[in-house]
């Protein structure tokens, strides 16, 4: 595939960042060519997880008229990565669910990348795509990286809307995305008849509930300060000097 992609872009003596997307049939083991976009894809941190360069600096240096800061056969690939979006929507319906943020946390820690903007009472709007962010994860190999995905998609949380992250957590659960042999109707196939209780049938009860109870502890907790005659310290030190010296 690559080297064909390599072809089609030096026979219309293409220059910058492109991308040749192509079908693959697991049966016939052919590929075949769909389309080609004239930038990076959505998709490009999977590349740079697994290859170490940065692409939307080459990007931008070959813009300039610069060279590439590094060769073809320079380029190796190391282990496994995989990239989620998500997204502001109903994990059913996929319809987009815009609406205020209450609380947001993103996964933390090694092999783990979140490209994201979203922050607490940020509001979804309605008039743009409702992708909230890309989580990307890297691993020695599928297994590995699997590892990391569920253990990434835990850490998330999203609150005041309704997220595809149920949704993904189910998908990595599923015994055909982890052997690899899911195809395009996969979704269609294997969750299209679920319903809305059947997402979090991975979310185990005891955990959400403890989850639920701490969170409601610390609200009741959590101080107002406008219901306190609260005075500044700068106004009450400067008080008391003035009345030592009369």
């Amino acid at each position: 595939m690559g080297e064909i992609a390599v072809t089609a872009a030096k026979s219309i003596k293409y220059e910058g960042a492109g991308t040749i997307e192509f079908i693959f049939d697991n049966s016939t083991k052919e590929f075949f060519f769909m389309e080609m976009n004239t930038r990076l894809q959505v998709e490009h941190p999977v590349t740079e997880m697994i290859t170490g360069h940065d692409f939307v600096k080459e990007q931008i240096k070959v813009a300039q008229g610069k060279k590439l800061s590094v060769k073809q056969e320079q380029i190796e690939k190391k282990g496994h990565s995989i990239e989620i979006r998500v997204c502001a929507e109903d994990p059913i319906s996929f319809i987009p669910c815009p609406g205020k943020i209450r609380r947001y946390r993103s996964p933390k820690g090694p092999f783990i990348r979140v490209d994201g903007y979203a922050y607490p009472g940020y509001k979804i709007p309605i008039y743009y795509d409702p992708m909230i962010s890309k989580l990307i994860v890297w691993g020695k190999d599928r297994k590995d990286c699997l590892k990391v995905l569920n253990r990434a998609l835990q850490e998330y949380m999203i609150t005041g809307i309704k997220t595809n992250l149920v949704l993904h957590r189910n998908i990595i659960a599923h015994p055909k995305f982890k052997d690899g042999t899911y195809t395009t109707q996969f979704i269609e196939n294997e969750f299209g008849e679920r319903k809305q209780k059947d997402f979090f049938m991975y979310v185990d009860e005891h955990v959400f509930l403890i989850s639920a109870a701490i969170t409601a502890y610390k609200e009741e907790k959590r101080k107002d300060i406008s219901k306190y005659n609260y005075q500044s310290q700068w106004k009450n030190t400067g008080r008391a000097q003035s009345m030592r010296t009369q």
